[in-house]
């Protein structure tokens, strides 16, 4: 039960974000959210053409008006965990540091077989992810796989200049020939350590996550451990810290 002190404490809290975007929160974002926009968004993306050349909106703008949105189901949900999953530990073996690097030299030289193998399970994880968000209806987890895509499409520019492209579909596409032939700097650069972009995609894939738990709990089937539940308690996920 939920007391009145932090009531108010919460109260207090929301009541901030009314004109401003205090904790992170753009209100043109979350009225973008309570409008259904963001579902509708990750519905309509396998409609819009995407180039390397061209000047990218963002992700949150192509799409106008809302729909309503549903609760996922057992699969859809175990799905997108599963697959996000998958995602990270993909991306975690691009991100690790020191010795235990991927892009860690042998002999002075890179071990690029290793590395070639790293970023081809990263893009099939990566568009795994994005097929199986790109059909829910969720606006949470699509506002926050529209993030990772956003990401990535900031990115561009440095992914073609090692042969991966993105496609109408917002998949990505490596091509292994011109892989081969890319400066691994470059490659490491992209992917190793905090702050490149295999940082922020895991910081992404953790949203996305998250977004995923939160539903399981509108839909009293799943339990942030990835077990299904029929006696879900309204408490749990406060209770847990999500």
């Amino acid at each position: 039960m939920i007391n009145y002190n932090s009531w108010n404490s919460m109260s207090t809290l929301f009541s901030g974000m009314k004109n401003n975007s205090n904790f992170g929160v753009n209100i043109a974002d979350y009225n973008s959210i309570r409008s259904g926009g963001y579902g509708k968004l990750m519905k309509a993306y396998y409609n819009k053409n995407v180039s390397a050349d061209s000047t990218h909106k963002s992700y949150l703008e192509k799409v106008k008006g809302s729909i309503s949105t549903s609760s996922l189901s057992n699969s859809e949900i175990k799905d997108i965990k599963s697959e996000v999953a998958d995602l990270k530990k993909a991306v975690g073996t691009l991100n690790k540091t020191g010795s235990q690097s991927v892009f860690a030299k042998k002999d002075g030289e890179y071990d690029k077989d290793s590395i070639t193998k790293a970023v081809k399970g990263f893009v099939d994880s990566y568009n795994d992810v994005i097929a199986s968000t790109g059909r829910t209806e969720s606006d949470s987890v699509a506002r926050a796989a529209s993030r990772m895509v956003n990401n990535t499409i900031a990115n561009t520019k440095y992914l073609n200049k090692i042969g991966i492209t993105m496609d109408s579909n917002y998949q990505l596409k490596l091509d292994e020939s011109a892989f081969a032939k890319a400066d691994m700097n470059e490659v490491k650069s992209l992917f190793e350590g905090a702050g490149s972009f295999g940082y922020q995609i895991d910081v992404n894939a953790s949203k996305i996550d998250s977004a995923a738990t939160i539903e399981a709990g509108k839909s009293n089937t799943y339990t942030n451990m990835g077990a299904y539940s029929y006696n879900y308690n309204s408490g749990m996920f406060i209770n847990q810290g999500l």
